[in-house]
């Protein structure tokens, strides 16, 4: 028998030999558990980041199923609808969409169902908790086949201001067009006037010269003369009115008096 096999030399060689090795899993291990602290310390700073933003982004964001039920909500829908999220969890979407805007905000969320991964931006209105109505602009997604998130998301903005500022301009618009309707329409009819009024001076004068008028006669021509002149002035008025209202320097005055004069 071999003896070498069983001296304490080869004994102690194995012992050394397992003695590395379990060093080297020891030290694998450490390894692998300090990857691990820093994988997790990474996801918990991530994580802080992430609920920070949300919590001071001035979106709110919205998780939705596929029948429009809401999952997850994120605090800023205080700041933007004055619900706190546990409110809105559980219930429809659809329950604060206006009236008018129920359609277009169903239809748009149909559209989504069938457009996985695409943007559908909508500007629907939404009651507020304390009753009143808030522009929202939404810019939505389909995530259903991402397995990390498996819903609708939405952000969503409050954009009421936004709308009113939009609806002023275009009622100055609107307004100022009227006025430059009026304007425009007032200097036809005093472009006519002018032209009846001067032909009527006209006659006048002709009538004085070609007949030998009785001085009574002739005191009631001017008489006509000036209830002519009266007429012309108070025609003339609501043009210049317009002109203030329009800040218009382009259209002249309605009637010119000296034109009519001659």
């Amino acid at each position: 028998m071999d003896q070498d096999a069983f001296s304490p030399s080869s004994d102690a060689d194995q012992l050394r030999a397992e003695l590395r090795r379990l060093r080297q899993q020891v030290a694998a291990l450490e390894r692998d558990v300090a990857q691990r602290n820093q994988v997790e310390t990474a996801l918990r700073a991530s994580a802080e980041r992430f609920r920070t933003l949300v919590e001071h982004s001035p979106d709110a964001i919205v998780l939705l199923d596929t029948a429009g039920i809401v999952l997850y909500l994120s605090p800023s829908t205080s700041r933007v609808l004055g619900y706190l999220p546990e409110e809105l969890v559980g219930r429809s979407a659809f329950e604060l969409i206006h009236p008018e805007d129920y359609e277009l905000a169903t239809r748009a969320f149909a559209e989504l169902l069938q457009r996985p991964g695409q943007i559908v931006i909508r500007h629907v209105r939404a009651r507020h908790k304390d009753g009143s109505w808030r522009w929202l602009e939404s810019a939505s997604t389909n995530l259903l086949h991402e397995p990390a998130t498996g819903a609708i998301v939405a952000n969503y903005r409050d954009i009421t201001e936004r709308k009113r500022v939009e609806e002023d301009a275009r009622q100055a618009e609107r307004e100022k067009a009227r006025l430059e309707g009026i304007a425009l329409a007032a200097r036809e009819v005093g472009s006519r006037l002018n032209n009846n009024l001067a032909v009527a001076r006209g006659t006048l004068e002709l009538i004085q010269q070609s007949v030998a008028l009785a001085h009574d006669l002739d005191r009631l021509a001017r008489g006509a003369e000036e209830c002519l002149l009266v007429a012309i002035e108070d025609v003339a008025k609501p043009q210049r009115v317009v002109r203030v209202e329009t800040k218009d320097t382009v259209i002249g005055p309605v009637l010119d008096l000296e034109r009519s004069a001659q």
